[in-house]
């Protein structure tokens, strides 16, 4: 339960590693719709090329 408490509140005092770090785990679980949001707070702060496709691959794993 609390990690779906800390993934709804993406960018509250987490560094951008820890950030990148529990999008991953959340895709590799398979909980897409949760990364989502992470990886989209990501992008905006660094837009690059795995970013991209890690939440291009969240949104096709979605369906």
């Amino acid at each position: 339960m609390a990690l779906f408490v800390c993934a709804l509140i993406p960018a509250q005092g987490q560094s951008f590693r820890e950030q990148f770090t529990e999008a991953n785990l959340l895709t590799e679980d398979g909980y897409y719709g949760i990364a989502i949001p992470i990886w989209e707070v990501l992008l905006k702060e660094r837009n690059n090329a795995n970013i991209n496709y890690k939440l291009g691959s969240s949104y096709l794993n979605l369906v």
